[in-house]
């Protein structure tokens, strides 16, 4: 969870586990969270840094260019 609009290294970590497995379930499996925390997780480190991440249209999912 993000403290104090601070992106942590755990939240880093998510992000680049959902890049790699292309899946927000599975990564949310490897960090022992439900698919839905690990969403939440992802979309308010997204608002803090300003950017989308991943692009949900695509199956499986996408990283953007941010």
């Amino acid at each position: 969870m993000l403290r104090s609009g601070v992106v942590t290294l755990a939240n880093l970590r998510l992000i680049r586990d959902v890049a790699h497995a292309r899946s927000v379930s599975k990564a949310a499996r490897m960090h022992g969270l439900s698919q839905s925390a690990a969403s939440q997780q992802i979309q308010e480190a997204e608002r803090e840094l300003g950017a989308e991440l991943f692009d949900r249209c695509t199956r499986p999912l996408g990283v953007t260019a941010a």
